[in-house]
C-alpha cells in the first residue's frame, strides 16, 4: 500500500490547480467519481457510497448534533454550560446545539465580547428601575429618572428645578438676541461698503481665507455661495442694485477657471449614483473582472490571494462574508470546530470549501464583488492594491493593446 502514500499528494494538488464544476450537482456530492448523496440533519456518513450501494447514514449519538445536511463521518460535540454563570436554555439535541445563557438575576451579555465568561449584574445605590436579565445589566434610577410608583418630590425640589429651567432660557434669549444684533450690524456695514461706484468689480467671497496673502484658502471651491446650493438669486427692485449682484457674483466656468485642478478618486462599481448594496452580486462581479485579470492562476497564487482576504477580512464581519460568497452555514461551523482557537486556519479552509463546491464559478472577482456589496471598501483597495503589487492581479486598462 505505499503506492496510496503518493497518490494522496497528487490528489490533493489536483485540487488546487484549478477548480472544477461538480457534475453531481447541489443535492449531492463527488467522492471518487461517484455521486454521493448527503445525510440529514441529525446523522452523519457510517459508511460512504460506492459502486454496489448508496451512502449510508447513523443517528448522531448522545451527546453530539449535525444541525444541517452533511458529508461528515462524525457529529459535532454539543455545548457545555459554565456551572458558574450559566444556565441552559434548550438541550442538546440530533438536530441542534445545546443553548445556554447567563444566569437571570446574577449575570448578563449584552454583547459578543463575553463568550467566555457574563458580566456580574451591576447593584443600585438607590432604587432600581429595570432588574437583570441574561442580556442587559441592571438600570439604576438617577435623580431625574424616579422609578416607577416613587411620590412626586417635594415643592423645594421642583422650584430647583424651575429656577435652572428658567435661567436657562433666559441665558437663550440673550444669546439669539445678540446673535440677531450682530447680524443686522454686519448686513448694514455690508451694504454701505457695496454702495460706491468702485465696489461693483469687487467679488463677495464665503471661503476661508489665507492668513498669509488674505487669498480662498487651496483646495476650497471658489463658486459663491448662492450658486454652489443651486438656490436662486432674489430680484433687486433696484436696477442699479441687480446690475452690482450680477457683477458681482461670478459665473461657474468663471469659478472652475479660478481654482486648481484636483484629481477625482474613481468612481466605484455601479457608478455614484446607484450604491453598491443595491446592486446585485453578479453585476459587481462582471464589472471586476472587466476591469481587472487574474495573471497568476497557479496553486501559490490561489493561496496567497485566501490569506489575504483572512488577513484584511474583519473578523466580525467574516461569516457573512462567507454566506454572501455562497457557502452553507454548516461548512462554516465544521471548519470552526476542526481548527479550534486558530482563526487563520479556519478562514483558509473555509475559502477552501467554498472553492471545492462552487467549482469554476469561485473566482476572487466574486470575493472582490462580496466585499464591495458589504461596503468594506477600505480592506478591499488594501486587497487589491497588495494582489496588484505582487503581480498576481493585473488591471486591464494598464496593458498595452494587442
Amino acid at each position: 500500500m505505499w503506492w496510496w502514500r503518493l497518490l494522496v499528494p497528487l490528489l490533493a494538488a489536483a485540487v488546487l490547480v484549478g477548480p472544477r464544476e461538480s457534475p453531481c450537482g447541489s443535492d449531492r456530492y463527488e467522492l471518487h467519481g461517484l455521486c454521493c448523496d448527503y445525510c440529514p440533519a441529525g446523522f452523519y456518513v457510517s459508511r460512504v457510497c460506492d459502486v454496489d450501494r448508496g451512502t449510508e447514514c447513523s443517528p448522531c449519538e448522545p451527546g453530539s448534533y449535525m444541525a444541517h445536511r452533511n458529508r461528515e463521518t462524525a457529529c459535532l460535540p454539543c455545548a457545555e454550560c459554565r456551572e458558574r454563570d450559566q444556565e441552559l436554555v434548550s438541550d442538546c439535541t440530533r438536530d441542534s446545539n445545546r443553548r445556554c445563557q447567563c444566569k437571570t438575576g446574577s449575570y448578563y451579555c449584552d454583547s459578543e465580547d463575553c463568550t467566555e465568561a457574563c458580566h456580574r449584574c451591576s447593584r443600585c445605590d438607590g432604587p432600581t428601575l429595570e432588574t437583570c436579565n441574561a442580556t442587559r445589566d441592571t438600570i439604576c434610577a438617577t435623580e431625574g429618572n424616579p422609578e416607577p410608583g416613587d411620590p412626586p418630590r417635594s415643592r423645594a425640589g421642583s422650584s430647583h428645578i424651575w429656577t435652572v429651567v428658567v435661567t436657562i432660557a433666559i441665558v437663550a434669549i440673550i444669546t439669539v438676541a445678540v446673535a440677531v444684533a450682530v447680524a443686522c450690524c454686519r448686513r448694514r456695514d455690508e451694504s454701505r461698503d457695496s454702495g460706491g461706484p468702485g465696489d461693483t468689480q469687487r467679488r463677495v467671497s464665503l471661503l476661508p481665507q489665507d492668513a498669509e496673502h488674505g487669498q480662498p484658502a487651496t483646495g476650497v471651491d471658489s463658486v459663491p455661495l448662492l450658486e454652489h446650493q443651486g438656490l436662486p438669486m432674489v430680484p433687486s427692485e433696484d436696477p442699479k442694485a441687480r446690475v452690482q449682484l450680477q457683477e458681482v457674483v461670478p459665473t461657474r466656468s468663471e469659478a472652475s477657471q479660478e481654482q486648481a485642478p484636483q484629481a477625482q478618486a474613481p468612481a466605484a462599481p455601479g457608478g455614484p449614483d446607484q450604491t453598491e448594496a443595491a446592486v446585485p452580486l453578479h453585476a459587481l462581479e462582471q464589472q471586476y473582472e472587466q476591469k481587472y485579470v487574474l495573471k497568476d492562476g497557479s496553486p501559490e497564487a490561489t493561496n496567497r490571494i485566501y490569506f489575504e482576504f483572512g488577513q484584511e477580512v474583519p473578523k466580525t464581519s467574516w461569516r457573512m462574508f462567507m454566506r454572501l460568497a455562497g457557502l452553507e452555514e454548516n461548512d462554516i461551523v465544521i471548519c470552526e470546530h476542526e481548527n479550534p482557537g486558530n482563526l487563520a486556519e479556519q478562514h483558509h479552509r473555509m475559502l477552501l470549501r467554498w472553492q471545492s463546491k462552487l467549482g469554476r464559478t469561485a473566482s476572487p472577482f466574486r470575493l472582490m464583488a462580496v466585499l464591495c456589496k458589504m461596503q468594506l471598501r477600505e480592506c478591499l483597495e488594501n486587497i487589491i492594491n497588495k494582489l496588484v503589487t505582487e503581480d498576481i492581479l493585473g488591471s486591464k486598462d494598464a496593458e498595452p493593446p494587442n
